[in-house]
């Protein structure tokens, strides 16, 4: 759960004026294929679900591929703004962890 309120909070960062439905694709098997018939289905219907992202781990070509809107993967510039926020999201994360753990000893 802490993961998927991370990546929820990182993505709202990153697109404040976007509220995201999220679907979490999880098990053994198939995560790829389920997840991009999904995307696929949804980018589809696109006109009335508005823009549709895809998170997936891990990559087949290149790290961008598991980010996209779309069929569009993101931008590498876009890659390095949103990781170097995610850093900071977590070093803050880090340091109220560590203030709370003080604060209890």
């Amino acid at each position: 759960a802490r993961r998927h309120e991370f990546q929820r909070s990182v993505f709202e960062e990153a697109f404040p004026a976007r509220k995201p439905k999220i679907v979490s694709v999880a098990g053994t098997k198939g995560k790829g294929s389920v997840s991009e018939l999904l995307r696929a289905a949804l980018v589809y219907e696109d006109a009335t679900v508005g823009p549709v992202g895809c998170f997936t781990s891990p990559h087949l070509h290149h790290c961008r591929e598991r980010i996209r809107v779309g069929a569009t993967p993101i931008g590498a510039e876009e890659l390095a703004a949103v990781g170097r926020r995610a850093l900071d999201l977590a070093d803050a994360a880090d340091a109220d962890a560590a203030d709370a753990d003080a604060a209890s000893a």
